[in-house]
């Protein structure tokens, strides 16, 4: 049995005019369909929209989850853990290289706030966003050169593999530096800066270890010695160091002499 969608009437199925009202059935079936379609792609649409956004939401807490892990190990076992890291895990070493770039100058921009005066502004993007930038430049610059000292020594590593390998040494230091900053924000200036400076000696300390880690996948003992490996790496971090540096500096120097800071000068 049916109804009669204009006057509720109950009638057979199969018939094409209500016998109450006259109303055409089959209008009224056409309608229902074409409702149902409506709803049909609306609903599809809404699963269209939603399933990208769910899957890099899931895509987000798997990488988390991930770094999380390897976060752990490496801060239980640095160096052996170190050494078998490998290119499958250049995300997780490309994380950890951008956090510490990015923390070292937040740290800087939140003591220089906590000892300015109230009526002086604290440039944001003059002490955190160009240094975050020029510290990536230097990770990617002393990377390449700690690769073509390994192939000097012969070591079986590609570039994204010292890429992961630095980034793994570097969790303690991003740790530290995480620590550092909560202890800024928390007032702990003291406690804050003394944090700071000891992730700056581990950051020192995880940029020598790397040549140590890309000379432990050396095969052939022929090749460069790893001493020399030091010393060619080091005299390179401090060359690129200098020349970063003072960009670095010359443009903060002249940001504060015509910027909005340069009248309190």
């Amino acid at each position: 049995m049916m109804f009669c969608t204009a006057c509720g009437s109950q009638m057979k199925e199969g018939v094409q005019f209500c016998g109450s009202c006259g109303h055409a059935m089959t209008e009224s079936a056409d309608q229902a369909r074409r409702e149902a379609q409506v709803d049909e792609t609306a609903a599809t649409s809404s699963v269209n929209r939603n399933t990208p956004e769910n899957e890099y939401v899931q895509k987000s807490k798997e990488i988390g989850s991930q770094f999380y892990k390897f976060a752990l190990q490496m801060l239980k076992e640095p160096f052996r853990a170190g050494k078998s890291v490998t290119e499958a895990d250049k995300v997780n070493g490309i994380i950890s290289n951008v956090l510490l770039a990015f923390l070292l100058p937040l740290f800087t921009y939140l003591m220089a706030r906590s000892f300015s005066s109230e009526w002086v502004e604290v440039p944001f993007d003059l002490l955190v966003l160009q240094p975050f930038f020029y510290l990536l430049l230097f990770i990617a610059i002393y990377t390449v050169v700690v690769f073509g000292v390994g192939k000097l020594m012969r070591a079986d590593v590609s570039y994204m593999a010292v890429v992961a390998k630095f980034g793994a040494l570097n969790i303690l230091p991003v740790t530290l530096m995480l620590a550092s900053v909560v202890f800024s924000i928390l007032s702990l200036s003291t406690l804050g800066t003394l944090v700071f400076a000891a992730s700056l000696i581990l950051f020192g300390a995880s940029s020598m270890t790397l040549v140590f880690l890309v000379h432990a996948s050396k095969e052939d003992r022929r090749g460069l010695d790893v001493f020399y490996g030091l010393v060619i790496t080091n005299v390179s971090m401090a060359i690129i160091y200098v020349l970063i540096g003072m960009s670095v500096m010359e443009n903060i120097i002249e940001q504060i002499n015509y910027g909005p800071l340069g009248m309190f000068f």
